[in-house]
């Protein structure tokens, strides 16, 4: 995608000029008036897909859980193939198994490295090969997503230290794999904090040396991170999936270990693995 693309709705140059013109020239251009929230809902029809909002997150919004669940024995995937379920686990046993693979990557030109240029991520498909995947099954209903997804990730493993990606995709009927927001978190920085500011009650964390804490081996412990924010609409008969990793090549400067550690995602009643999406309900 690009910051704007072609044929957009919003002249953004237009509307930063219509603001200064307000707040530097004193010009009562009906600025003040105008809701002061604007967002794209993409994968919408042209007409509908511009909307305007007088708070964030919006008032319709529901955070609706899907945990993850036990992978299909068909039409694999991923490493895993794993599904996301409304209801959650019921096996007091159940996890992943998964050897870090740090070649896994988004590509050369996600935003990232865009700086405000045109940004392009590939097809997924490839990604999630090596990864491991959790998706709906094909959605019944047309389905928005707006707001700040929320994952909350249960591992254990013997490393010291990890890089933990998540991805929200959408996966259309030939098996093709969209990119559409991510979130990533290092283990060693977990120590929860307050943020100096109004984050909507997301999750925030200092990244104080002070309050670094390592890996116990082969102890559960929980990653909550935040992805970013995102407004989109997944299609009926399409399907959500949620994709994790443990590096990403081309953009983040991971550890690596030698070997590369295999680690555990706990998905079971003691340790409930699970992404909070902001569904939208008119």
């Amino acid at each position: 995608s690009e910051i704007e693309a072609p044929g957009s709705d919003i002249d953004f140059a237009a509307e930063a000029h219509r603001w200064f013109d307000y707040w530097l020239k004193g010009i009562d251009n009906g600025i003040m008036d105008e809701p002061p929230i604007h967002y794209y809902l993409q994968g919408a029809e042209k007409q509908q897909a511009m909307q305007s909002t007088d708070g964030w997150p919006l008032k319709n919004q529901v955070m609706t859980r899907y945990y993850f669940g036990p992978g299909e024995t068909t039409g694999k995937v991923s490493i895993n193939n794993g599904t996301l379920d409304l209801s959650p686990a019921t096996d007091s046993q159940t996890f992943d198994s998964y050897t870090v693979d740090y070649s896994t990557t988004t590509g050369t030109t996600p935003h990232w490295t865009g700086l405000g240029l045109p940004h392009k991520y590939p097809n997924m498909r490839s990604h999630d090969a090596n990864s491991l995947t959790y998706t709906t099954p094909p959605l019944a209903t047309t389905t928005n997503i707006v707001g700040h997804p929320v994952i909350h990730l249960w591992l254990s493993t013997e490393a010291p230290d990890l890089d933990a990606f998540a991805y929200l995709e959408e996966v259309d009927v030939k098996g093709n794999s969209i990119y559409i927001s991510q979130g990533n978190l290092r283990a060693s920085h977990r120590t929860p904090s307050q943020a100096p500011f109004e984050n909507f009650g997301l999750p925030w964390y200092n990244h104080f040396e002070s309050e670094l804490q390592p890996i116990l081996a082969n102890e559960p412990f929980e990653l909550v991170f935040d992805l970013l924010p995102t407004a989109y609409q997944f299609s009926k008969g399409n399907s959500i999936r949620i994709t994790i990793a443990f590096a990403d090549d081309d953009n983040f400067d991971t550890p690596v270990l030698d070997p590369p550690p295999t680690l555990k995602l706990l998905r079971n009643t003691n340790y409930q693995t699970y992404v909070e999406l902001p569904v939208i309900h008119n």
